[in-house]
């Protein structure tokens, strides 16, 4: 089995997750501001390690892999990134992302998914990467947006969610898209 690899930004650290990991796990994804365009909020500290269980699964299948973010200051999670599914045929994977509201506004999650589709491109071989994103999540749009990611669609009635069918925004960004963010950063 590959180790895990743990990745260090200008200001966060991002690794995998660990069984006392339950609790912040547990705050983030039962956070109503977080989870308002989450499919399956949590509300127990059993979900919470359920999740912890489903995120190692992921990776020694190699179906994905999700870091867990924490600053070099603070050891403890605020919030997890990483690719939910791979396909490695195809050489894409989907990103999804969640931050504690203490610390949006600073640029962490930027810092984060520009690590994370770093890693993916040069060491995990990805061609694409893409996202769904509810229609009114306008922070997760505008943040990959910010990033180069392109808005490939908006699927119509593409997922149950909370007692109604509803839109789903379809973005990517592909290896070859990578030149753009460095004129974008630079």
């Amino acid at each position: 089995m590959n180790l895990f690899p743990e990745i260090t930004t200008n200001r966060l650290f991002l690794r995998n997750f660990k069984p006392g990991d339950k609790d912040a796990i547990f705050n983030l994804y039962s956070n109503p501001i977080l989870t308002a365009y989450m499919m399956n909020p949590i509300t127990t500290s059993e979900q919470a390690k359920e999740i912890l269980h489903d995120y190692s699964d992921c990776f020694s299948s190699g179906k994905g892999i999700v870091w867990a973010i924490a600053t070099l200051q603070q050891p403890f999670v605020i919030g997890t990134c990483g690719f939910e599914t791979i396909d490695h045929y195809d050489k894409r994977a989907e990103i999804g992302f969640d931050l504690s509201p203490d610390y949006w506004g600073q640029g962490l999650m930027k810092e984060a998914l520009s690590a994370v589709i770093e890693h993916g491109f040069t060491e995990m071989g990805l061609n694409r990467i893409q996202a769904y994103v509810h229609i009114e999540n306008d922070r997760s749009v505008k943040l990959l947006k910010s990033y180069g990611f392109v808005v490939e669609g908006v699927l119509r009635n593409y997922r149950w969610f909370k007692g109604n069918f509803t839109d789903w925004v379809l973005l990517s960004f592909l290896r070859t898209d990578r030149h753009c963010t460095d004129i974008l950063w630079n």
